[in-house]
């Protein structure tokens, strides 16, 4: 291992950096006479298992390939290009500067996990790890970070689409190393700046210049422009421990969030001063203020769940007391019906066997028996439904006040199960009413047409 670290820092000695991107890093050769050049380019394309492919050129853009079997007459080099290989989660840099140069564009968000090729690297974000390449190590992705993502796009209205990404925790560092470098100094400036807009409330564009706006008790608009000055790492961390807050996990982050936008609202904005400083100045003490409100607010929340669920409860247990009313009255108007059916069957036979009615007038009277029978069953069917239909609309407009106060699935197991339950038994109940009328009605016209 230290055989090829030393191998790969006396490669790069040689070689100045021109750029580097996700994709690939471009150097080129400190000195175009250097021979060795070409045995330390050999060494490399043997080693198995690289994550990067080698592309040179020489002075007249003609590809060379590696490795080289004749020293007769060699090329001068022009151009050394390392093609990075797509590895799932993983992003490598084979310097500091091309790191840095790639450190605000969006598509780095997307990695877990970045290596770069330097010594004492480790730090992290809250979605990414950042260590240290030990060549030849083979990279892949480890274990995936156990933090809960939050999409910022959801909390901070960003009108451009541009400024604000899905994973832009990416740029969200709480935690202070152990080892303070350069690198780590540097990029903290730039995810400082990167980050410090998850902090406003919208960010707009006019005549092609970015503003945030902070809402609150008062609106502050403020140019969201780099001043490019250098500021201490203590300093900037106190940035990201107020976005830790905010975004460290999804439950009441939009309200913590306003919490903190309402605090840092509040605070004067002095003349000419950028973005990044009015934040550095204020964002304590609107932290600190702001933790008070969320736990008073937390109170405030205790307070009206508690009376949110004693209210729930009362109220399902009247709208179940009132399906079972709707219940009772089927059967009611079942018994009555029946009673009614019975007594006209019988005061049918009596009046028939005493020649008080004729064949015509009995066929008559079953019938319209039959037809009321249809008219109670429908009307009780009817009536129902036309209630149920307005209780459901209660329920929807209802709802919506205290669903914010208890999860989904409290708020089913309180309230939507039991009313769903007690329609269930209505509904079995209703089916049982209507097969007993049919029934009944089914013998009165076997009676009207068979004597």
């Amino acid at each position: 291992m230290t055989t090829w670290l030393m191998m790969m820092n006396s490669l790069f000695s040689k070689l100045k950096y021109r750029s580097e991107s996700i994709d690939s890093a471009v150097f080129e050769p400190v000195d175009v006479n250097d021979e060795s050049l070409y045995s330390d380019l050999n060494s490399l394309t043997n080693t198995a298992e690289l994550s990067f492919s080698l592309v040179a050129t020489d002075e007249f853009g003609d590809e060379i390939s590696f490795p080289v079997l004749t020293i007769l007459e060699l090329p001068k080099l022009s151009r050394v290009m390392f093609v990075k290989k797509k590895i799932n989660g993983v992003a490598f840099f084979f310097s500091p500067t091309g790191f840095l140069s790639c450190a605000l564009i969006a598509e780095i968000s997307q990695f877990g996990e970045v290596y770069i090729f330097e010594q004492d690297v480790s730090f992290s974000s809250l979605l990414c790890d950042f260590k240290s390449w030990n060549f030849p190590e083979p990279l892949h992705a480890s274990t995936k970070k156990l933090v809960e993502e939050v999409d910022a796009r959801k909390i901070v209205r960003d009108t451009t689409g541009e400024v604000i990404h899905a994973r832009h925790g990416f740029w969200i560092a709480p935690v202070i190393p152990d080892v303070k470098n350069k690198l780590y100094e540097e990029w903290l400036r730039l995810a400082t700046f990167k980050a410090s807009a998850l902090l406003a409330s919208e960010i707009w564009r006019k005549d092609g210049q970015l503003f945030l706006t902070l809402k609150g008790g008062r609106s502050l608009e403020i140019g969201y422009v780099n001043p490019g000055t250098s500021h201490s790492s203590v300093d900037l961390h106190r940035v990201h421990m107020a976005l830790d807050w905010i975004y460290s996990q999804s439950r009441d982050a939009e309200v913590r969030h306003t919490l903190i936008c309402q605090r840092i609202s509040t605070q004067r904005h002095r003349s000419r001063e950028s973005w990044l400083e009015f934040l550095l100045r204020s964002v304590a003490c609107a932290h600190q203020s702001a933790r008070e409100d969320y736990r008073s607010h937390i109170h405030v929340k205790t307070v009206d769940l508690l009376k949110a669920v004693t209210d729930i409860r009362k109220t399902v247990s009247e709208e179940v007391n009132k399906i079972v009313d709707r219940t009772q009255s089927l059967t009611t108007g079942l018994l009555r019906d029946l009673s009614i059916s019975f007594t006209l069957v019988a005061l049918r036979q009596v009046l028939m066997a005493k020649n008080f009615l004729s064949a015509g007038e009995t066929k008559f009277l079953l019938l319209a028996n039959i037809f009321w029978l249809i008219v109670s069953v429908c009307l009780s069917g009817y009536q129902n439904k036309l209630y149920f239909r307005s209780q459901i609309k209660f329920r929807y407009n209802w709802s919506k006040r205290v669903i914010g106060l208890i999860s989904a699935d409290e708020f089913s197991a309180l309230s939507r199960k039991p009313f769903k339950d007690s329609i269930k038994a209505y509904k079995n109940i209703k089916n049982l009413v209507n097969f007993i009328y049919a029934c009944l009605v089914m013998i009165l016209l076997f009676m009207v047409f068979f004597k």
